[in-house]
């Protein structure tokens, strides 16, 4: 288990099921009702709630128009185990009816989730979004921006839409996991999970998301390069797993351990499975061997862009090949205006795209560094591309 990064941001409503305790530690600490009985069982910052998709809900027995008629971000964690018909996840309504209210369902035929924001009957925005078929555990964040409505899917944009009115949302409607007006008309109760549920009274941006992500199931290294011989420690993120096994065990030092140390004898692709009840996860790292005798110190690589944006991925620019440098003289970064926006002086010096503690628009910026390498001087000068 991970426990959550500390949050600069309170959370209006912020449910995590820890201790077994169904109750709102968030700003306005809300009564909870459920319904059947849902179960406490292992989850990925400690406890989770489970549903039995035939009588388990969670619902609020009060007035949120307030907080959903302005901006606002919903956060949580969904483990969905329904394999037919259409699964009501989360809803803020009072009657069937496409009418100032919002939902979330799970078609698992086709593996899609629908968001609705209905104003009336001629005004309403849609997003769907696939999960991710290789995690069991899926991290959704709903965000209203003004006009704009996001959704993240495990850190990532997964969809988004704008309205062209204002939705303002029924002062009868009531925020409900699993407990829609419309079940046992069109919907079905969730059988799965929630874990770490908070909605908050703002929209917030791609850093602020990326807190509250816990990488579930994943292997926390990125894909790397090392020296033949070199070993890499293995480092993952919380699992309720305890049904696990690694995929080309040869290089690894204990294949039964969720964290082995690997030392490849060749460039290769380790690749670990995680079994949650039916549900069957997976995640994989590269990792590229380099012969110290074939080192070519001209060959300094540096990726030729990087995304900042708060998805784990790309997320720094910085020197591939480390290894080839015994000592790194200077590293500098330099805007279109000549700005010196980043410089390091370590080889593992890497720049986020941030400048005098702000996020920089996309663009090109010429960087410079100078290197040793087996005792001789070498330079490297080239463009990098930011994209967010």
């Amino acid at each position: 288990m991970s426990a959550l990064n500390a949050q600069t941001i309170n959370s209006y409503i912020d449910i995590d099921f820890n201790d077994c305790q169904i109750q709102d530690s968030g700003v306005q600490n809300i009564d909870l009702l459920t319904g059947g009985s849902p179960e406490c069982g292992c989850g990925l910052d400690g406890e989770a709630l489970y549903f039995n998709g035939i009588t388990d809900y969670l619902s609020v027995d009060k007035d949120l128009s307030s907080i959903f008629n302005q901006d606002f971000t919903i956060s949580f964690y969904l483990q969905i185990n329904n394999t037919i018909g259409t699964t009501d996840i989360l809803s803020l309504q009072n009657e069937c009816k496409r009418d100032s209210s919002f939902t979330l369902r799970y078609i698992p035929s086709i593996n899609e989730c629908r968001l609705d924001l209905v104003k009336n009957l001629s005004r309403s925005t849609q997003i769907n979004f696939k999960l991710d078929e290789s995690h069991c555990w899926q991290h959704i964040v709903i965000i209203r921006d003004g006009f704009d409505y996001l959704v993240y899917l495990n850190g990532r944009l997964a969809g988004s839409d704008s309205a062209i009115t204002d939705y303002v949302f029924s002062p009868s409607a009531r925020l409900a996991v699993a407990n829609g007006p419309c079940i046992g008309i069109s919907d079905e109760r969730l059988s799965g999970a929630i874990e770490s549920f908070k909605v908050y009274n703002s929209a917030l941006n791609d850093i602020e998301i990326q807190t509250l992500d816990l990488n579930a199931d994943m292997i926390i290294n990125s894909d790397t390069t090392l020296l033949l011989g070199e070993s890499l420690q293995i480092k993952m993120g919380p699992t309720c797993s305890d049904n696990f096994y690694w995929q080309n065990i040869a290089d690894l030092n204990d294949p039964g351990s969720l964290e082995p140390i690997i030392t490849p004898g060749q460039s290769g692709v380790y690749t670990v499975f995680f079994q949650n009840g039916n549900c069957l996860s997976y995640d994989s790292i590269n990792l590229f061997i380099q012969n110290p005798t074939d080192l070519n110190c001209d060959q300094l690589l540096l990726p030729n862009a990087f995304t900042p944006n708060g998805d784990m991925l790309n997320e720094t620019f910085g020197i591939s090949n480390k290894f080839i440098v015994d000592e790194l003289k200077s590293f500098e970064i330099y805007s279109r205006l000549g700005n010196r926006v980043f410089s390091g002086n370590d080889k593992h010096s890497s720049w986020d795209g941030i400048y005098q503690g702000k996020k920089l628009n996309p663009g090109k910026f010429a960087y410079a560094i100078s290197y040793v390498c087996n005792g001789q001087d070498y330079q490297k000068q080239g463009i990098v591309n930011l994209i967010r």
